[in-house]
C-alpha cells in the first residue's frame, strides 16, 4: 500500500529519511510516520494499558480481483476514503482497476496511480511497447513519449501535469498541451495551491533554471533541490547550488551564499518568509557551524553549534561525525547553531531555538530569548491561537516537554532517544507527542522498527515495537486522542490498527493514516486493508 500523495516539483519526497537527530545527534532512519510538530498541556492522569478491541463497523469499498497482487506498493485510496485503485496482471500484461472497474486497456507496465485531492479524478502512467502515455479518468492520452515522470494533479483537481521525454528532449505537459520549448532535463512540475500557476526545474546547457508559467525566472544554478509556492500562489521560493555554496531565491531574487540551508517557510497569509542557514568553518580542531535565521530578508544574530570532528567533540555533538552541507528539511541548534524559524498560525509571531554556549540553549520568540536549558532537541512550535510556545529539552539525557518556559510532566521514560510529532489539542491545553527508543540498529539505519509510545498530558501510554506510530490527533472537543500503530509483529503476522484513547482497534494488514477522521463524539473513521478488501471502518470510543 502506498499512502496517496503528490510529489511537488524540485522537492524531495522521502518515505524513509536519513536525519541527524538533535536529541542524540546520532544518525537514524526517520520514516514518513515519524514526521510531526511540537506542543503543550498540563499533566494529566496516567494512561492505562490498551483495552480490549471495540466492535467496529466495516463497509466494503472494493475487493481486489484474484489476479491482483495482495500487497502492492502501487495500491492507492482516495483522500475521502471512498475509492480504491490497484494493479492487476494477466498474461504478462497489466491493467488498473478502480473500485472493480478497469481503467482503459492492458499495458506492459503501469505506475504512479494517483487520485486528485477531492477524489473526483484518477490518473496513472502506462507503457505500451516502447512508448509511455498518461491515462486520465479511464481515457488514454493520444500523446506518446519515451519516458514520463508523474502525473500530478493541481490541488483543486482540475488540472493535470507531467514531465515527458521525446527524442532526447524533455517537456512539461500541462492539460494535455505539449509545448514547443524543450530542455535537456526537467523535474516533476508543481502547482500553486489555487491551481492557477505551475512551475518546474529545467536543465539546459549544463545549468538549471526555474520555469514558472512558461517563463524563466531567477538566476541559473548548478543544482536545484527544493521549491514552494506561497499559500496565495503569488510568490515562489527555491534553493539552488552554485559551486560549493547554496542560496535561496525568492521572487526571482537571490539571497546570500551559505554552506547549508534549511526550513523554508511562508506564513499562512503569504506575506512573510523565513529560513535558516549556516557556514561551516573547518580546522585542525574539527568543524563548527555558525548559523542564523533569515526572516523577511533580514538576517538574525549568529549562533555557533558544537564542534564536530574529534572523538570528544563527536560526543559533545551527540555522535555526529561530520556536518553535512546542502539543503536540510530541518536544522538542529546543537549542531547548526539554530533551528529553522516557525511562524504562528496568523503569521504575526516567529520563534526558533539557538545554541548560545556549552549547556546554554534557549528559544527566541519575537526576538526575545526564553529561559536557559542545556539543550533544545525539538520544536519550537506555536499553539493554534499563537499564545503558547512548546518545545522539547534534554537535561542529563531526560527528554522533557516545555511550554511557555515551564516543564510539563516528569519527562519521557528512560532510554527514550527522541521525541517528535507533538500536537496541541484544539483547546490549546492538552498535548500529545511520541517518544522513540530505537536501539543501535535503528540509529544505524538497519531497521525502521523501534520501541514507540504516545504521551498524553505528560503520561506515557502503551509501548509498541513497531515500524511507526502515525496520525496522532485529538478529537474536536479535545477529550479523545487517536493514532495508528503501523506494522507491529504479532504472533506470525504483521498488523496495523488504530488506538482511541487507550483502546486498541481491530487488527488489519494496513491502516491508511491519511484517511483518519475523528468525529465530535470521539469515534474515528478510516480506511483499512484486510487481504484483498479495502474497508471503511468506524471505530467507536470504548
Amino acid at each position: 500500500m502506498r499512502e496517496f500523495c503528490i510529489v511537488p516539483a524540485f522537492s524531495v519526497l522521502v518515505f524513509v529519511l536519513t536525519a541527524v537527530l538533535a536529541q542524540t545527534g546520532r544518525t537514524a532512519i526517520v520514516t514518513a510516520c515519524d514526521q510531526g510538530l511540537a506542543i503543550q498541556g498540563p499533566p494529566g492522569p496516567a494512561q492505562t494499558p490498551a483495552g480490549s478491541s471495540p466492535v467496529v463497523t466495516e463497509e466494503l469499498i472494493a475487493e481486489k480481483d484474484p489476479s491482483a497482487p495482495v500487497d502492492d506498493e502501487e495500491d492507492v485510496v482516495s483522500r475521502d476514503g471512498r475509492k480504491a485503485a490497484w494493479r492487476t496482471s494477466r498474461a504478462n500484461k497489466w491493467a488498473v482497476m478502480l473500485n472493480g472497474e478497469r481503467q482503459a486497456g492492458e499495458f506492459d507496465e503501469v505506475h504512479w496511480l494517483i487520485f486528485s485531492r477531492d477524489g473526483q479524478h484518477f490518473a496513472f502512467r502506462a507503457r505500451s511497447g516502447k512508448t509511455w502515455l498518461v491515462v486520465l479518468d479511464a481515457q488514454e492520452s493520444p500523446q506518446r513519449f519515451d519516458e514520463i515522470l508523474g502525473p500530478v494533479f493541481s490541488p483543486d483537481g482540475v488540472r493535470l501535469a507531467y514531465a515527458a521525454k521525446r527524442d532526447k528532449k524533455w517537456f512539461v505537459v500541462v492539460d494535455s498541451h505539449v509545448p514547443e520549448t524543450s530542455y535537456d532535463k526537467v523535474e516533476l512540475p508543481l502547482f500553486s495551491q489555487d491551481g492557477r500557476h505551475v512551475a518546474f526545474c529545467a536543465k539546459r546547457a549544463g545549468k538549471w533554471v526555474v520555469i514558472s508559467d512558461g517563463k524563466e525566472v531567477g538566476p541559473q544554478f548548478d543544482e536545484l533541490v527544493l521549491g514552494m509556492f506561497s499559500p496565495d500562489g503569488q510568490r515562489l521560493a527555491y534553493v539552488g547550488r552554485r559551486g560549493g555554496k547554496w542560496m535561496v531565491a525568492l521572487d526571482g531574487k537571490e539571497g546570500p551564499p551559505l554552506d547549508l540551508l534549511g526550513g523554508l517557510a511562508f506564513s499562512s497569509d503569504s506575506r512573510r518568509f523565513s529560513y535558516a542557514g549556516a557556514d561551516v568553518h573547518k580546522g585542525m580542531g574539527g568543524s563548527k557551524a555558525r548559523g542564523r535565521v533569515v526572516v523577511d530578508g533580514e538576517a538574525g544574530p549568529e549562533f555557533e553549534g558544537n564542534a564536530v570532528g574529534t572523538f570528544l567533540q563527536n560526543l559533545a555533538a551527540g555522535g555526529v561525525k561530520e556536518i553535512v552541507l546542502g539543503y536540510h528539511f530541518s536544522l538542529f541548534s546543537n549542531i547548526h547553531g539554530v533551528t529553522a524559524p516557525v511562524f504562528s498560525a496568523d503569521g504575526s509571531r516567529v520563534a526558533y531555538a539557538a545554541h548560545r554556549a556549552k549547556d546554554d540553549a534557549a528559544v527566541i520568540v519575537d526576538g526575545q530569548p526564553g529561559p536557559k536549558f542545556p539543550s533544545i532537541v525539538g520544536g519550537p512550535v506555536f499553539s493554534a491561537d499563537g499564545r503558547h510556545v512548546a518545545y522539547v529539552v534534554s537535561d542529563e539525557g531526560v527528554k522533557t516537554l516545555v511550554v511557555d518556559g515551564e516543564r510539563v510532566g516528569s519527562g519521557c521514560v528512560p532510554g527514550t532517544d527522541f521525541v517528535f510529532q507533538i500536537v496541541f489539542a484544539p483547546d490549546n491545553r492538552r498535548v500529545g507527542y511520541i517518544g522513540v527508543n530505537g536501539g543501535s540498529w535503528y540509529e544505524q539505519g538497519f531497521t525502521t522498527r523501534a520501541r514507540r509510545r504516545v504521551y498524553v498530558d505528560g503520561k506515557a501510554g502503551a509501548e509498541y515495537q513497531a515500524q511507526g506510530l502515525a496520525g496522532l490527533r485529538f478529537s474536536p472537543d479535545s477529550r479523545h486522542v487517536t493514532y495508528v500503530v503501523h506494522r507491529l509483529e504479532e504472533s506470525s503476522r504483521t498488523v496495523s490498527f488504530v488506538v482511541v484513547d487507550t483502546t486498541e482497534g481491530k487488527r488489519y494488514d494496513y491502516v491508511i493514516a491519511a484517511t483518519l477522521n475523528t468525529l465530535d463524539d470521539g469515534a474515528t473513521t478510516y480506511v483499512a486493508q484486510a487481504g484483498r478488501k479495502f474497508l471503511r471502518v468506524t471505530q467507536p470510543v470504548q
